[in-house]
């Protein structure tokens, strides 16, 4: 059709009663004339980036703009989603062929609308010659007609694609806002179940605190009656109380410590154990990591040997003995009576028995003994020289 169109001009062109001049200067006129541009218009309105928006709105106007597209984004009828094969595949697809189709039908349009001028400029110029051919001018006026359609449906089909590509710009930006929608829908069900979470251990935080101070209330009154139990039964028996605080007065003191600790949380025992470990820790680097401690701990000498209880070569044998001394004295148990009574005081003011300072010697003697021999046979030159004091004139 294009072809036919192309060869029905031309051969006008060339049939056109021999008026080259004419001709030539028709086609002349057709070229010098404008062709359609497509370009795109831009609209008065312009969004604004993040930042500019922050910089040039308030913070009352911002949080306004959210609210409202929260609200137009909250009916979830409005929502609209495509599968991700379509959004990542088809439908970017049928974009790139959309957009190939209408480069081709500018360009027709392009075309047919220079031919338009072409056939239109021939024809003013055949009806100023005084010799007009009827047939020439009645095939030039169909071949007009012709390109005048053709470039109705080409206008039409441009508008159809432009159409579609509108259409398909607008359902790729309604999927993202309602994607981003249905986002906003679960993350409001998720806060506002976290809410009602809150609000329940709220009451539960409530009714706990509610039942402890009811605890607290009800240990001070028993401690209060329990301190007055006490203070009538010392006023019956005149004795002087063993404990100087009162119960009551304790169980205070608990409740505020109580409060304090769970008001503060874990915090005060977590630094306390945090404190205590870090301190331990410096003193076991401080003790590892110094040369001094550790040849001060190589270099510290033995501990001496428990020295013997034995003779040391002493003539007793002519000393008076226990009983010697009883019979001198004409009253053989008057000073045992004074000691026995003495140590009776004594084990009274420090408030122990005196069998349990039997029990007691007799147990440091055992322990002495087993050193004794020990030390005796770890030894021998200190046995020796025992010996040796204890037998002098064996030298001699």
């Amino acid at each position: 059709m294009q072809r036919s169109r192309n060869g029905s001009v031309s051969s006008l062109m060339s049939n056109g009663g021999g008026n080259s001049h004419t001709s030539r200067k028709a086609s002349t006129v057709s070229l010098s004339g404008p062709s359609p541009k497509f370009q795109t218009t831009k609209v008065k309105f312009r969004g604004l980036t993040m930042d500019q928006a922050k910089w040039q709105w308030s913070q009352h106007d911002l949080q306004e703009i959210v609210r409202q597209a929260i609200k137009d984004s909250s009916d979830a009828s409005g929502i609209r989603v495509l599968p991700l094969d379509v959004v990542t595949e088809a439908l970017p697809a049928e974009v790139h062929r959309l957009e190939a189709h209408s480069a081709e039908l500018r360009t027709q349009y392009k075309l047919g609308v220079r031919k338009r001028r072409t056939i239109l400029a021939a024809l003013r110029f055949m009806f100023d010659d005084s010799n007009i051919d009827q047939n020439s001018v009645t095939k030039m006026v169909n071949d007009l007609t012709e390109v005048s359609d053709n470039l109705d449906e080409v206008a039409e089909e441009l508008y159809s694609v432009t159409d579609q590509l509108n259409q398909l710009t607008h359902l790729r930006d309604v999927h993202s806002g309602g994607a981003l929608a249905m986002g906003l829908h679960k993350l409001n069900g998720a806060l506002m179940k976290h809410f009602e979470e809150v609000e329940k251990l709220r009451g539960q935080v409530a009714t706990l605190e509610a039942e402890r101070d009811e605890a607290w209330k009800q240990a001070q009154e028993v401690a209060q009656d329990f301190d007055d139990l006490a203070d009538r039964m010392v006023d019956q028996s005149a004795l002087t109380p063993l404990s100087p605080s009162r119960r009551s007065s304790r169980v205070i003191i608990a409740r505020k410590t109580s409060l304090r600790a769970s008001k503060a949380g874990l915090r005060s025992s977590y630094r306390t154990h945090s404190a205590r470990s870090s301190v331990s820790s410096r003193h076991r680097l401080s003790t590892a990591g110094s040369p001094a401690l550790r040849s001060a701990g190589a270099n510290i000498p033995p501990v001496p040997p428990l020295p013997l209880r034995t003779p040391l070569g002493i003539v007793t044998s002519s000393l008076p003995t226990q009983s010697s001394f009883d019979t001198l004295s004409g009253s053989p148990s008057s000073s045992f009576k004074a000691i026995d009574e003495a140590q009776k005081e004594l084990c009274e003011m420090l408030g122990i028995s005196v069998k349990e300072l039997k029990v007691q010697r007799t147990r440091r003697r055992s322990v002495s003994g087993a050193a004794e021999t020990n030390q005796r046979v770890d030894s021998p030159t200190m046995v020796r020289r025992n010996s040796e004091i204890l037998s002098p004139g064996l030298r001699l």
